[in-house]
């Protein structure tokens, strides 16, 4: 036994390190984040909202308008936060992933018929039933959409978002706009937040001031 002794006290440093050792490994392996875990956080933080903006009805309408409207829609999604921008038909420079709705889904000869109204005496509306065919194919939740009237000193513009689901139109309108771009941001923000609130509003989602 005498012998045996220090064979063993001799041994004992290599066995505590090698435990140690597999301490640590498992300590990191149990304490490290599970990737299934990482994707399900990452997915529930993501908007839970998918919009594509469809065209705009557009008359008398120059670039300078266009990009007004554009910063506009962006300060009130990124303001909800509950809304990605998931397709459009413009190129866009939002920071999200955006994607560009296929001209083979929808080109120059539908967008024509995307517009209806029943006389000349009515404001312009989105054709519910073919939008919402649309959007069902690119999986969205919403559809946005602009119409923009402008003569020499005025706009009137109206903003529609249309519940895919069930067709429900939720629509917001400012008249005699000066016409002048860096005026314009405010009120489109405006009326593009309120659609979209009342939209979450019907989700249950609330959406208040």
């Amino acid at each position: 036994m005498k012998t045996m002794i220090p064979a063993i006290k001799a041994d004992l440093p290599k066995r505590v390190g090698v435990w140690l050792l597999m301490a640590a490994f498992g300590l990191g392996w149990w304490g490290a984040p599970d990737a299934g875990e990482s994707v399900a956080k990452e997915a529930s933080s993501a908007p839970p909202y998918e919009l594509a903006v469809f065209p705009w009805r557009t008359v008398g309408v120059g670039s300078d308008i266009d990009d007004a409207v554009w910063k506009a829609l962006r300060e009130a999604l990124w303001e909800g936060d509950l809304f990605s921008l998931k397709y459009s038909y413009y190129p866009t420079k939002s920071g999200r992933e955006t994607r560009m709705i296929s001209r083979d889904l929808l080109n120059e000869s539908i967008e024509r018929d995307l517009w209806v109204r029943e006389n000349s005496m009515e404001w312009y509306r989105p054709d519910v039933s073919l939008v919402s065919s649309l959007a069902h194919q690119l999986g969205v939740d919403v559809v946005l959409m602009y119409s923009l009237d402008r003569s020499r000193h005025w706009i009137t513009m109206q903003v529609f978002l249309v519940d895919v689901g069930n067709g429900t139109v939720f629509d917001a309108r400012v008249m005699d706009l000066p016409s002048r771009a860096e005026l314009l941001r405010a009120p489109v923000r405006g009326i593009t937040l309120k659609v979209l609130r009342e939209y979450q509003a019907s989700r249950g989602q609330g959406g208040g001031e």
